[in-house]
């Protein structure tokens, strides 16, 4: 426990500082040398820590043998050096690293909180599970996100420290020792338990992708102590990483939910099905916000296709002489294909989500066409994703699709994109201020370039287009605002 305390201090020094790595002096042997820590290399540390470990029984590590193992571990080799899969290896990558960088938690707690507030299917199920409802679940994992950063340089802590601490309200009510217990039932673990989880979920690890397995401290991100143990009269409680922690608290409740569908004794698409719906309801609220309610409309009534046509996309944006139309896929990569990126398994994913948004986006252009909307407009297709994946837009990746569905007469121009829902949340201002035709503009000059170091993604290329721009949603923070007012969880 000593070593995830250690490690713990390091990781939220980071995050108090607002840094994803830095390079930190070491002494070994009385040399001093650097090394370069970063968050998910911590994390990483942190999980084999726990796999390793006898649970406290050997002597104390010291920060310079954490970073010791900290320094082997990031020279561990990507597979890439054996398969040549450029493509894969910026997967595994980007997805691995970047979510670090721009995880926003104003942005998560309020995307979700939208979501999840299209039906009480989802607080009614969320409370069958928990005996919480979503908002005591956000509202006491954000306290403890904020205790643990404002009030402890060590993040290790008591139940009895927690409920005294100098919360504000309206937190403070929440903090029960009943609803903080029912909250570590969701998002705290023992070693044991979380040495379960990896034999569970990675038992297919393929080998030389380790280092990309699931890490159960995304689960559960605060671990238990053990009473037998000297320390335990100190605290109960290690945060080893208040980045999983934020993440597990504004995407904590989607997982929950999920995973209780899938593990049923037969399980149910209810929740993907009733989840899609909702996304997709959401991301009609977020493209009204950025070009005006009456420019956006669900494309089932526009072409009067009100029988559930299941072939046509979601929306459509209008104006008068470009035509924007968004499929909104809420659909998230398999954990199999999240790990290793491997052409095979990433093919079959792309067959079954990314070929199916493109059909039905090429079948309402035909439709529009049939109905005369189109006439001698410019039109842009996008494939509209929940999941953040970095590297949807790189081009040897983008051009493998585009030629295969061209190859099948699926695709009948390559005026389509990929863009994920954080992009477009961040998008706002550069929307507002810009307009959508000139950043695709920019985007294509970009793309016709073909370097990769120039960067294909929308938020990329938004920079580049303007650098001065707020990248970051002005419609969420808002929202987050009416619940949070003043109280500053982060130094």
């Amino acid at each position: 426990m000593e070593g995830l305390l250690e490690i713990g201090k390091v990781s939220r020094n980071l995050f108090s500082e607002n840094k994803f790595q830095d390079n930190l002096t070491i002494k070994v042997d009385n040399d001093e040398r650097l090394i370069t820590v970063s968050q998910w290399g911590l994390a990483h540390l942190a999980y084999r820590l726990i796999l390793v470990s006898n649970d406290g029984k050997r002597k104390e590590l010291g920060w310079s043998n954490l970073a010791s193992a900290l320094s082997i571990f990031n020279e561990l080799h990507d597979p890439f050096l054996g398969d040549k899969d450029l493509t894969g290896f910026l997967f595994r990558s980007s997805q691995e690293q970047f979510w670090w960088q721009d995880i926003h938690l104003p942005s998560l707690w309020s995307r979700y909180k939208c979501i999840f507030s299209y039906d009480n299917f989802f607080t009614n199920y969320f409370y069958n599970i928990s005996k919480l409802s979503i908002e005591e679940y956000f509202l006491i994992g954000i306290s403890i996100l904020g205790y643990a950063n404002l009030a402890l340089n060590t993040p290790a802590f008591t139940i009895k420290n927690l409920i005294s601490s100098s919360i504000p309200s309206p937190f403070k009510e929440y903090l029960t020792e009943e609803k903080i217990n029912l909250f570590f039932n969701l998002a705290s673990a023992n070693y044991q338990q979380i040495r379960g989880e990896a034999r569970t979920i990675n038992k297919l690890t393929i080998p030389n992708y380790e280092r990309f397995e699931f890490n159960p401290l995304f689960k559960y991100p605060i671990v238990q102590g053990d009473s037998r143990f000297p320390y335990f009269t100190s605290f109960q409680y290690v945060i080893p990483n208040l980045g999983l922690l934020m993440k597990k608290i504004a995407q904590g409740a989607y997982w929950e939910l999920r995973d209780y569908f899938a593990n049923k004794p037969s399980p149910s698409q209810e929740f993907l099905n009733k989840f899609g719906e909702a996304f997709e309801s959401y991301c009609g609220e977020i493209l009204k916000n950025h070009f005006n309610d009456k420019n956006v409309q669900r494309i089932e009534e526009v072409v009067n296709e009100k029988d559930n046509n299941k072939n046509i996309s979601d929306w459509i944006v209008l104006d008068d002489e470009t035509i924007y139309i968004f499929e909104c896929k809420s659909s998230l990569l398999p954990s199999i294909v999240r790990q290793t990126f491997i052409k095979s398994v990433l093919n079959k994913w792309i067959v079954r989500n990314i070929f199916k948004a493109i059909k039905q986006l090429e079948d309402t252009v035909s439709l529009l066409k049939k109905v005369g909307l189109i006439s001698n407009k410019k039109v842009y297709k996008f494939v509209l994703l929940l999941e953040d994946l970095y590297f949807v837009e790189q081009h040897d990746f983008k051009k493998q699709i585009t030629e295969r569905l061209t190859n099948k007469k699926i695709l009948t121009s390559n005026q389509i994109y990929f863009i994920t829902i954080s992009e477009l949340e961040r998008m706002e201002e550069a929307i507002k201020k810009h307009g959508f035709i000139r950043i695709l503009e920019k985007k294509k000059e970009i793309d016709d370039t073909i370097k990769l170091t120039l960067g294909s993604d929308f938020i990329s290329v938004c920079k580049k287009l303007d650098n001065n721009l707020n990248m970051k949603s002005e419609f969420l923070n808002k929202i987050f605002k009416e619940t949070f007012s003043d109280w500053k969880i982060f130094k």
